[in-house]
């Protein structure tokens, strides 16, 4: 009688699991979100803000988070950031340099 309940639970416990495939941030994602800006106008500023990173340095570590800081803030405003080795002499936007004083 106890084998049956007990059956019978289990039965009941995988029906109601959903038959689809659930569908979760992998680690990556729940670690460093960048999703788009939903506030409009810090999205347009941000978007006029941020157009070039510029990291001085040739470390791996900088050059990693360069590339992260490009993915991080194209992520946000969604909008495609340029990666720049030098200063450029004509700037539509701005220049992002890391690590530097002004």
């Amino acid at each position: 009688m106890i084998m049956r309940k007990r059956a019978a639970a289990l039965l009941i416990l995988i029906l109601s699991v959903p038959l689809t495939r659930a569908r979760a941030d992998d680690g990556y994602r729940l670690w460093l979100r960048y999703d788009q800006i939903s506030d409009r106008p810090y999205l347009k500023q941000c978007t006029r803000s941020f157009s070039s990173v510029m990291i001085t340095g040739d470390s791996q570590v900088l050059r990693a988070a360069g590339e992260e800081l490009v993915r991080g803030l194209g992520g946000m405003t969604c909008s495609n950031i340029e990666m720049v080795g030098a200063l450029k002499t004509c700037c539509y936007g701005s220049i992002t340099c890391p690590g530097t004083t002004v």
